[in-house]
């Protein structure tokens, strides 16, 4: 198993200008370790139970109250956890065992999808009840994220980080096909409330699966108070310049980068016509890019410069081909582009926080990062969608990739050396 006792330097440890040594084995590397293996298979399940599950709420609730805009307060009331809770997620999880607090998030969310099953097959639910249990989801979703990253850079080490992270965005995008996909064929065949169940022995698979895992030990964060130990995570992110460039590029990232494709509805009703089978066909081309994405960047071994700039200027042209194109064939290719560069980028950066802080530290720089980019992220879905409907989507689409290379040129012009360098100094 790879990783190492935190108190002894490793080999792998590098400064400023020196990169992690190659690792071989190629793009699942990963995989090779059997508790990221095991990790792996257990989220393989969860995911695609989870997106089942999604799919299912939002249907549910449609046809209970008939209302679109309570489809959108049901998402709102789950991600809104996420977004307040994440740094404090963050700091439990450097003060606990990552491996067990998994372990008891997991059995609380398959309580959750469980009392959804029951109430759904009983026919008892309510609207009520279903925001209710969404708030549950959560706050166990803005718990689960840092601690289960944490985990996993504890399982493969520093050497297969970005590799691991790569693995499982790619294993993010298949499960946003089979989990629907599942949905839909359950919610006509068999019922909705089937589509509970099987995210409830999900969460079986993945606790199983986390139960196995040994991992490595690590320094542990000391008892204190928790508005402290965040305030500590948030000092250390603004005392390091690699790490605060980095956080202000996610914000971007959530901003525009994850919401790109809100605007993409007006866009095929502006410029082709108002054709529904386009609008899917470009969806599923960005995620078929997205996948192409995470297996281009589980071949790199660490986070560069090069790497991160060549994101931006490919996202940068993609959204510009997109907003100002009426040809057909060049927005696919676009959006192809998009989907490669958009992953790629998202990786990079996750990669990038979590290698460059200590790991005494990791569970809070991890919440810190998944704060901004969920939070941006529920800002920017509306700014943009309303702004392409208020001044075009060309206009949308072309004001972010303004914001997008800008905001690249900006963070990168006090670069240094060689683009083949790191982006953050490795912490071990």
């Amino acid at each position: 198993m790879n990783g190492s006792d935190p108190s002894v330097p490793s080999s792998t440890d590098t400064g400023a200008g020196r990169r992690l040594p190659p690792v071989p084995g190629g793009s699942l590397r990963s995989l090779r370790n059997d508790g990221f293996r095991r990790y792996f298979l257990g989220q393989l399940a969860s995911m695609c139970g989870s997106w089942a599950q999604t799919v299912a709420m939002a249907w549910l609730v449609l046809d209970l109250t008939g209302s679109g805009t309570k489809v959108g307060t049901l998402a709102a009331v789950q991600f809104t956890p996420v977004v307040l809770l994440s740094a404090w997620a963050g700091a439990l999880a450097d003060r606990f065992d990552e491996r067990r607090s998994v372990l008891v998030v997991q059995t609380l969310l398959g309580i959750q999808a469980t009392a959804l099953a029951v109430l759904v097959l009983s026919g008892t639910v309510e609207v009520w009840m279903l925001y209710g249990l969404a708030l549950v989801q959560g706050v166990g979703l803005a718990f689960d994220t840092p601690t289960r990253q944490s985990l996993v850079g504890r399982i493969v080490g520093n050497e297969d980080l970005h590799n691991a992270l790569s693995l499982n965005a790619g294993l993010v995008q298949v499960a946003r096909v089979v989990g629907p996909a599942l949905a839909g064929v359950l919610i006509e065949t068999t019922g909705i409330g089937v589509c509970f169940v099987i995210n409830a022995a999900s969460y079986a698979v993945v606790a199983l699966a986390v139960f196995r895992i040994h991992a490595p030990r690590r320094q542990r964060l000391a008892a204190g108070a928790p508005r402290a130990r965040v305030l500590d995570g948030v000092g250390l992110v603004w005392r390091t310049p690699e790490l605060r460039n980095v956080l202000a590029l996610a914000l971007v990232n959530g901003l525009v980068t994850v919401n790109f494709t809100v605007g993409l509805p007006v866009l095929v009703r502006d410029q082709h016509g108002d054709k529904a089978g386009l609008f899917g066909f470009l969806l599923a081309v960005n995620g078929l890019g997205a996948l192409l994405g995470a297996a281009l960047s589980a071949a790199r071994t660490v986070p560069t410069k090069g790497l991160l700039f060549g994101c931006y200027v490919a996202l940068t042209a993609a959204l510009g081909t997109i907003g100002a194109s009426a040809n057909v064939v060049a927005l696919v290719a676009a959006m192809a582009i998009a989907g490669i560069s958009g992953l790629t980028l998202g990786v990079t950066l996750n990669a990038a926080m979590q290698l460059g802080a200590p790991p005494a530290f990791r569970g809070r720089v991890i919440g810190l990062y998944f704060m901004v980019v969920f939070g941006s992220n529920v800002v920017g879905g509306p700014a943009i969608g309303g702004a392409a409907q208020a001044w075009g989507a060309a206009t949308a689409f072309g004001a972010s990739a303004v914001l997008v290379g800008a905001t690249a040129l900006v963070l990168t012009a006090g670069w240094r050396g060689r683009l083949s360098e790191p982006i953050v100094r490795v912490s071990a």
